[in-house]
């Protein structure tokens, strides 16, 4: 919301344990993370963009420096859905990821993160993809 209303806006997310989730140490991003708003604040950036961090599991003391890096994805392997009831016993699907490493390619904030590294990625609010919105209106004649 902050950086829909044109204010500076950081994302954070910790890494814990691939399966259980369980027993996170939050030092990497307790004792990392000024440091790193402070030097990207220092920098600067445009509106409309989100700074996306990521630290990853283990100790502040186990990070192995920041990466700025490209928005990675999880492979169609990593993805789960389950059948669920809700509380009027309708039933709906849940589609989220298992808790896997998987093998994403070297540039991207998974591979940063999965090496030890604080991925840094900037994000912009704007996800509609232009060119297909320019030929879908030259191909229907929509406006």
């Amino acid at each position: 919301e902050g950086c829909a209303l044109g204010i500076k806006s950081v994302a954070m997310s910790q890494a814990g344990d691939e399966v259980t989730r369980e027993n996170i140490d939050w030092s990497p991003g307790e004792v990392h993370a000024p440091g790193v708003i402070r030097q990207l604040l220092d920098a600067g950036w445009p509106d409309g963009v989100l700074m996306n961090l990521n630290f990853p599991s283990g100790s502040a003391a186990e990070v192995k420096g920041w990466a700025l890096v490209g928005q990675g994805r999880y492979d169609l392997q990593s993805t789960e859905i389950e059948e669920r009831r809700d509380a009027r016993n309708r039933p709906y699907y849940w589609v989220g990821l298992r808790r896997r490493r998987a093998s994403p390619p070297v540039s991207t904030d998974l591979a940063a993160v999965y090496s030890g590294k604080i991925s840094v990625t900037p994000l912009h609010m704007n996800l509609t993809e232009g060119a297909v919105l320019k030929k879908l209106q030259e191909k229907l004649g929509w406006k």
